[in-house]
């Protein structure tokens, strides 16, 4: 009598596997498929990538679901999207993002804010050095001065953004600012 329960309780188990394994419905279907743009893979971000992030990037924010998500995400080995809980991984797939490029987006946002800043500091220190350049006799110290500013020009370029991703998030640079950093 005692291996019927048993018997019973791994049948139980068995249709409890059957059941969680099964699709109710399928969603590969047109009715239910989801028809998303290809997803890009450029180092650089579009205007349309940042037209399409903003909005859902405040999303994220005011739905808390960035508390559920390591501000050090990039620094993750492996394949980070499997370890973000399943509701964001649902929910970017929901809006066409995979997690790789919308926390790649976002990155770059922050990278491109900071060159900004840093060009608009060493253009004004640029400017400082040239004018003790061009009062300067002593040829070693123009040279020297020559030198920071070259070194200046290194410091505004260090993240690696292009011109047209400057341009790009300068027409509105507050308004990336202000959503970027809602969050913090």
């Amino acid at each position: 009598m005692e291996w019927k329960k048993y018997l019973i309780l791994l049948l139980a188990f068995l249709l409890v596997l059957k059941v969680f394994s099964c699709r109710l419905v399928d969603y590969e279907t047109e009715g239910f498929k989801k028809q998303c743009p290809s997803v890009s893979t450029l180092v650089v971000v579009t205007d349309n990538e940042v037209e399409a992030f903003l909005p859902l990037w405040q999303e994220y924010i005011k739905s808390g679901m960035s508390k559920e998500v390591s501000d050090k995400i990039s620094l993750i080995s492996g394949d980070f999207a499997e370890k973000l809980p399943l509701r964001i991984q649902v929910w970017l797939n929901k809006h066409c993002w995979t997690p790789e490029r919308f926390f790649y987006v976002e990155q770059r946002l922050q990278a491109i804010l900071r060159t900004l800043y840093l060009q608009q500091h060493t253009s004004a220190v640029k400017q400082v050095l040239t004018e003790q350049m061009e009062n300067e006799t002593d040829e070693d110290k123009v040279k020297m001065y020559q030198d920071m500013i070259a070194i200046q020009d290194k410091i505004s370029g260090i993240e690696g953004v292009t011109s047209s991703e400057i341009s790009l998030v300068q027409k509105r640079q507050k308004q990336i600012e202000n959503i970027l950093n809602s969050g913090k």
